[in-house]
């Protein structure tokens, strides 16, 4: 679920157009927050360090974001 939120979420959190900074900044918070967590389930699960962690979420992010948008876009069904 994670994954398919940051995937949803975009690329970087200006793909979803906020009208103001402070909207920028609260979407960049969020942003950031759920990649952390995907960080720490995958450096939990995987026992393994934060470069290494960073690289798997990476390839994730962009196989799930890079579906959605063969799919044509931000679908949020399960």
């Amino acid at each position: 679920m994670l994954l398919h939120l940051v995937a949803v979420m975009g690329r970087e959190p200006k793909a979803l157009n906020p009208r103001t900074e402070k909207e920028l900044a609260e979407w960049s918070g969020h942003f950031r927050g759920l990649k952390s967590a995907l960080l720490c389930l995958v450096m939990h699960e995987r026992k393994v360090e934060p470069s290494s962690a960073a690289l798997v979420v990476y390839r994730h992010v962009k196989s799930a974001t890079d579906d959605l948008d063969r799919r044509g876009g931000s679908e949020t069904g399960g």
